[in-house]
């Protein structure tokens, strides 16, 4: 289930608003539920849950209070950095401001006709849907090996990297939980792995969700563990349009 914050500070837009996205969630059985409507942001603040639920927040740039909309959606990423955040105003002319803010904004919805902000609404509902089935297929993968006569199965959401072993045909998985040694290449592996994963170095293949630090003077690369890896020289320039290439969908999700 996900959630709808709505924070609108004209009454008769904000019921309009409510009442189109009620409508897709109903016609379309949408997984999805309007958690609060209101024309006070504070409200919307304190009704999201600090668990990390991702959300889904409509928000007004100008609001009639102490918060607008790009502080409130400021203070959204402090509680949910991967909720989709959708800016609905008669603003055009402040659009670039999302990008400058770094809010990581799905969508910039300019209020003209309503009858074409009924629809932009239901398309961003239905991109919001699209883009979580996307993420929940990728977090149930799961690489398999085997070990003598044991197949093994490890999420690929655990996977720090994986490392040649001295002994030729060997790897050393390094996961959030442990490190595995088992028989295979890197070569043969890559096909179990998704857009995540990058073979930096001839001896490593690295999640570059893990990684807390790329130094490309000294051509090492840190991960989440505190651990040093290898980036090789050939692969400088194109490691670099790989982070940026995967950073932008990232945040397309």
């Amino acid at each position: 289930m996900l959630y709808i914050y709505i924070c609108e500070d004209e009454v008769n837009q904000l019921n309009f608003i409510k009442e189109s996205i009620q409508k897709s969630i109903f016609i379309n059985n949408l997984d999805m539920e309007i958690a609060v409507a209101s024309s006070n942001p504070h409200d919307i603040l304190q009704t999201i849950p600090s668990d990390g639920q991702m959300g889904i927040y409509f928000l007004d740039i100008t609001l009639n209070s102490d918060l607008d909309g790009f502080s409130l959606a400021k203070e959204i990423r402090k509680v949910d950095p991967r909720g989709f955040i959708v800016f609905i105003t008669s603003h055009s002319e402040m659009a670039h401001l999302t990008f400058h803010l770094k809010l990581e904004v799905l969508d910039y919805i300019v209020k003209d006709r309503l009858e074409s902000l009924s629809s932009q609404i239901n398309d961003c509902l239905f991109n919001i849907m699209e883009k979580c089935s996307s993420i929940r297929e990728q977090r149930l993968k799961k690489f398999i090996f085997r070990i003598g006569d044991r197949m093994s199965f490890v999420n690929l959401n655990d996977i720090l990297y994986f490392e040649t072993h001295v002994q030729s045909h060997k790897l050393i998985l390094h996961s959030v939980h442990s490190e595995i040694q088992f028989n295979g290449t890197l070569k043969g592996i890559s096909a179990q792995l998704d857009s995540r994963f990058y073979q930096c170095h001839r001896s490593y293949i690295v999640n570059i969700d893990f990684i807390r630090d790329v130094d490309f003077s000294k051509k090492t690369i840190t991960m989440s563990d505190g651990k040093q890896i290898l980036l090789s020289l050939r692969k400088k320039h194109d490691f670099f349009q790989f982070i940026h290439l995967y950073d932008s969908n990232v945040k397309d999700l």
